[in-house]
């Protein structure tokens, strides 16, 4: 059976013992991990929780705030660290104090902050490893904030956040945000902040901005957890479907991408599944990798119940 799933995925011949060798598996969330509902379809978390049952640590990698992934980790039963901010923070469910953050210099981010405030017609977003600090409650977000489950607090000045900033959010015009983004360039230093500039989707003529520290990524998170397990990046299989994931794919032992995946993405995977994740197709690759490591799982049973949510953010 090894020998035929084997041949099946790297060719007649072939021998490749990265499957029986991973130790963990770093997956993305939206896009790769849920469905259409927005859910880990029953299967899928029947799997999941028989591979981590056979010693392979299940890790989630998201681009949302950690607050918006943890309901997915406690449907799986997860008590690994969560990637979240596409690796700007790494946290434990449900603790208080996150284990990383990527670097943001504080006075410079409140400095931001200000220069939004006083910028007319822009608004602001403080990320914090808590709380999202808004200027006004209905201002445009990036489409990964824009999740149940994370605090949202307004406040009437820059100067009332005062948790540590891990990211900088401004909305408005064009004009405004972009005199914003100005600001940032010519004060920041080369290769500091990661910056994006670009037209919100949800709102006509509403402009995004978006700062956060440079080596803010899925794979520099991704060093620091295997290293606090005890393994080492061959070990591990990543899973993902977009460019914030092709470096983590790029340095992982053994790299899979979703059939709605990008190009550049499908281009370095050992493996590409046949259906999108819309229609569950991460189980694909979780249904083989069982078959090589010799598991079985409880055939699809009762549905998956809900994460819990609290107030939607805006």
């Amino acid at each position: 059976m090894l020998k035929a799933i084997t041949n099946k995925l790297f060719g007649s011949g072939t021998t490749d013992r990265r499957l029986l060798n991973a130790r963990a598996i770093i997956c993305d969330l939206d896009g790769t991990l849920l469905n259409r509902d927005e859910m880990i379809g029953a299967a899928t978390s029947q799997i999941i929780t028989a591979l981590r049952a056979a010693g392979i640590q299940f890790i989630l990698a998201t681009r949302r705030h950690h607050q918006a992934a943890e309901p997915y980790a406690d449907l799986l039963h997860l008590d690994t660290p969560i990637i979240s901010l596409d690796g700007a923070m790494i946290s434990l469910p449900h603790q208080s104090s996150p284990m990383f953050t990527a670097p943001f210099d504080q006075e410079f981010a409140r400095d931001i902050l200000e220069e939004i405030e006083q910028t007319s017609e822009a608004k602001f977003c403080a990320v914090t490893p808590g709380c999202l600090f808004v200027s006004d409650a209905n201002m445009a977000l990036p489409v990964q904030h824009h999740h149940w489950n994370i605090n949202t607090q307004t406040v009437d000045s820059a100067a009332a956040v005062q948790q540590p900033i891990i990211e900088v959010i401004a909305t408005g015009g064009y004009h405004s945000v972009n005199a914003v983004y100005s600001y940032i360039e010519a004060k920041m230093k080369k290769g500091e902040l990661k910056v994006r500039l670009y037209e919100s989707r949800s709102r006509q003529q509403s402009w995004i901005l978006e700062a956060r520290p440079r080596n803010a990524n899925k794979q520099t998170a991704a060093d620091q957890i295997v290293a606090s397990l005890g393994i080492a990046m061959k070990q591990v299989i990543a899973i993902g479907d977009y460019y914030n994931d092709v470096e983590l794919c790029r340095k992982a032992g053994f790299a899979v991408a979703m059939q709605n995946a990008v190009p550049e993405l499908k281009q370095i995977a050992d493996y590409v599944t046949n259906r999108p994740c819309l229609d569950d197709g991460i189980d694909d690759f979780l249904e083989t990798l069982m078959e090589v490591r010799g598991l079985q799982h409880r055939p699809h049973g009762e549905q998956t119940e809900q994460p819990q949510q609290r107030q939607r953010s805006r």
